[in-house]
């Protein structure tokens, strides 16, 4: 039976490890939405203001986590302070043709 050698140093890899963005949940990618975006806050994406600023970026979050694949309509909208499935699916549609132009 071989044994590899002792690395004191190997937990360093399993303490820096970055989950690919297939496993991080809607709370951090929330969070790291609003570090890429520092005029809002979470409260700000989740909340019911309907200031223009924020809700076009809230829209950018809802195509955010619809486009990830890993996350339905009606659970971006339970995440996002208990929105209809159909809200979701216009702030997608709304950012998509955003973009288009």
């Amino acid at each position: 039976m071989s044994y590899e050698p002792y690395d004191p140093y190997a937990w360093h890899s399993l303490v820096t490890f970055d989950p690919p963005a297939e496993v991080i949940g809607p709370r951090a990618r929330l969070a790291d939405f609003c570090r890429r975006h520092p005029t809002v806050s979470p409260v700000d994406i989740i909340g019911c203001s309907r200031l223009r600023f924020i809700s076009v970026l809230r829209q950018a979050f809802m195509a955010e986590l619809y486009d990830s694949g890993r996350y339905s309509l009606p659970a971006i909208g339970r995440f996002l302070g208990g929105r209809d499935h159909t809200t979701i699916l216009h702030g997608v549609r709304a950012h998509r043709a955003r973009m288009t132009q």
